[in-house]
Parts: C-alpha cells; sequence; structure tokens
C-alpha cells in the first residue's frame, strides 16, 4: 500500500507544468493523490502551526525510538519487539507516504515568514541589509 501511495505522489510531481504538462493533467494527479487530498482539505479547517507541531513530533518519535532501539540492542535485549516495529511502521511511512507532506509542515514557519516579507530577502530578515 505504501508503495502504491509513494508512486502516485512520485507521478503527481512529475506532471508539473514546469514539465511541461497541462493545467489539467496537473490538477488530475493532484486529486488522485489520497496524501494531497487530505494535506488539501485539513489545511482549510486546521491552522497551519498544529501541522508544524505534528510534523515535529513524528520526526522526533522516530529520532527516539531510533535511539531507544539502538540502546536496546548495545545492552544486549533483543526480545522486545515493539519498538522495532514502530521505529519501521514510523520511518516507512514518514519517508514514503507522509515524506512530501512532512517536509511542507516543517517548512510552515520559514514559508509564513517568507510570504508575508517578499519585499525583503530572507537572509536580510535575520541578518539585517548590507
Amino acid at each position: 500500500f505504501f508503495l502504491l501511495v509513494d508512486v502516485v505522489q512520485v507521478l503527481r510531481g512529475m506532471t508539473s507544468t514546469t514539465y511541461g504538462w497541462t493545467d489539467a493533467t496537473k490538477q488530475l494527479m493532484s486529486f488522485s493523490d489520497v496524501v494531497y487530498i487530505f494535506s488539501f482539505l485539513s489545511t482549510s479547517v486546521v491552522p497551519r502551526y498544529t501541522f508544524f507541531i505534528l510534523g515535529v513530533l513524528l520526526v522526533s518519535v522516530a529520532v527516539a525510538d531510533t535511539w531507544y532501539v539502538g540502546k536496546l540492542f548495545q545492552s544486549g535485549i533483543v526480545h522486545k519487539l515493539w519498538p522495532v516495529k514502530l521505529l519501521r511502521f514510523t520511518v516507512s511511512s514518514i519517508v514514503t507516504i507522509f515524506f512530501s507532506s512532512v517536509i511542507k509542515w516543517l517548512l510552515v514557519p520559514v514559508e509564513c515568514l517568507v510570504l508575508s516579507n517578499s519585499d525583503e530577502a530572507f537572509s536580510t530578515y535575520f541578518h539585517g541589509p548590507g
């Protein structure tokens, strides 16, 4: 299932108007992507910073579980399988079906900053002019 969703997401990215496809083709592929539809519908209802927090939590769970599994293997405890299964599920879902969504969610603060200050560069906002 993850592979099919991932293939549809790649096809959605490949049918961009940048690569010569028409807007109708791009829209058709966008509405065949389950993750895009969920993201499109939920961002119109839920505040954007909620998705940033969700993205940070997903990545934090994956990193914390990676650290925990590493500690378990280092101490020789191999009979606990739930952390390994959780790690497999979180990492495989984050890098396949949720990859573009999580990247977009993690860039929410930066995107809002850039869009609100469109007349100045992003580096100018942080470092000042010059």
